[in-house]
């Protein structure tokens, strides 16, 4: 919570009575304190990374003098050296530092790595590279469990997936189950709202949007399966992993990805549909409705709007339906959202709903009259649009909020 909110929140409280003016002040000062403790904790870990970043400078500026004997043994010093000082100074208690000089270890591990290949000419014919890198840095993500960890091997793989995709035209498939199981392990243990976004983020990215890219084939039925089943397999996985958690992290990013996959589908319509065999077509809606509904029977009643997200649209073979229905999923998802947070007088819900909503319009609007209009008009009337959604939306977000506080 931030500062303003806290002093807002203890004010009103204050007014009603429920806390005195002593109690008020001793916990603003608790938290004021908490904040200096934080920002104290993280100057060791900040002077750390200084600290093995002017090493690292200062071999690079001098690195194209030095013969290769003399850089291996380098390499071979410095990666160790940072991986068992950043052991020793997390188990003495000095978390800041060890974190710090670990973080440099798993860096310098893929610096040392590229620099090796390249003083030998090594080829490289696949991400085997990033493999490794995000290997060891899952390792110690999973070892000492801290954000900075955590959010490097999470860059790394995806980083690693992206020029495997982009170079050799496929994903790697150890970053793939590597990642997947490292992150999982974290989310499972660590019950932070922060490692579920990391983690749905990474899985959306690799299992969603890279793999399907790369598996594209119009004959292989089992690379049709990889493309338009797992994807879909993958978001409901997370969601049922989001109520045994009983966090709605994971469901929240699933259903906002999907939401803005068919945004992106109504502003670039040719690339709404694939040509499958009917047999993926059957065992993709029998696999994803099937887990669907057990979600829906054993933690939660899914929304008429939510499932409209699941529909298999990417199946349709008409382009004319195929657009329009995608183009109702995207206008209908927020709309949907809009009732059922009037309904209940859900503020965030509320908020959320008329957000996507303008974007959902602005996405038509787009798409529909930019060809049809001139361009001058064009954007004077999506001004004038979008400033009268926004003034509707926005007198409607205070009718519940204060629905709320009565």
């Amino acid at each position: 919570m931030k500062h303003k909110e806290l002093v807002s929140w203890l004010n009103k409280w204050e007014g009603e009575g429920i806390i005195s003016t002593e109690q008020k002040e001793r916990m603003l000062s608790t938290f004021q304190t908490e904040d200096r403790g934080m920002l104290l904790r993280l100057l060791p870990l900040f002077v750390s990374i200084l600290l093995g970043l002017s090493l690292l400078t200062f071999l690079a500026s001098n690195w194209d003098g030095m013969s290769n004997e003399v850089k291996l043994v380098i390499i071979f010093m410095c990666v160790p050296t940072f991986y068992i000082a950043g052991a020793l100074f997390y188990h003495k208690g000095k978390n800041s530092l060890g974190i710090g000089c670990l973080f440099l270890g798993v860096v310098s591990f893929g610096v040392a790595m590229l620099l090796i290949s390249d003083m030998f000419q090594y080829m490289a014919y696949s991400a085997s590279l990033f493999f490794f890198w995000s290997l060891f840095a899952f390792l110690f993500a999973c070892l000492y469990r801290h954000m900075l960890l955590i959010g490097t091997a999470v860059l790394l793989s995806g980083i690693g997936q992206v020029y495997s995709v982009s170079a050799f035209q496929t994903v790697h498939v150890g970053i793939l189950l590597a990642s997947t199981l490292g992150i999982f392990y974290l989310m499972y243990k660590e019950e932070r709202w922060g490692y579920d976004l990391l983690g749905a983020l990474l899985i959306i990215l690799q299992w969603c949007i890279l793999l399907p890219v790369s598996m594209h084939n119009e004959t292989n039925i089992a690379e049709q399966l990889v493309q338009c089943t797992i994807p879909f397999l993958m978001l409901v996985l997370l969601m049922m992993f989001s109520y045994v958690r009983k966090t709605d992290v994971c469901e929240k990013v699933v259903l906002i990805s999907l939401y803005f996959y068919y945004v992106f589908n109504v502003l670039l319509p040719e690339v709404l549909t694939v040509e499958v065999k009917s047999f993926v077509i059957m065992i993709h809606i029998i696999a994803v409705g099937a887990l669907l509904i057990y979600a829906h029977r054993k933690w939660r009643a899914f929304k008429i709007y939510e499932m409209l997200l699941f529909l298999p649209v990417l199946f349709i073979t008409n382009e004319t339906v195929a657009e329009w229905t995608i183009l109702l999923i995207a206008v209908l998802y927020p709309i949907g959202m809009l009732l059922d947070g009037y309904a209940h007088a859900q503020q965030q819900k509320v908020a959320v709903g008329s957000r996507l909503f303008i974007v959902s319009m602005f996405a038509a609007y787009f798409q529909f009259g930019f060809s049809y209009m001139s361009k001058s008009a064009f954007f004077l009337i999506g001004a004038i649009l979008l400033t009268g959604l926004y003034l509707f939306l926005s007198r409607k977000e205070k009718q519940i909020l204060k629905e709320e506080k009565k």
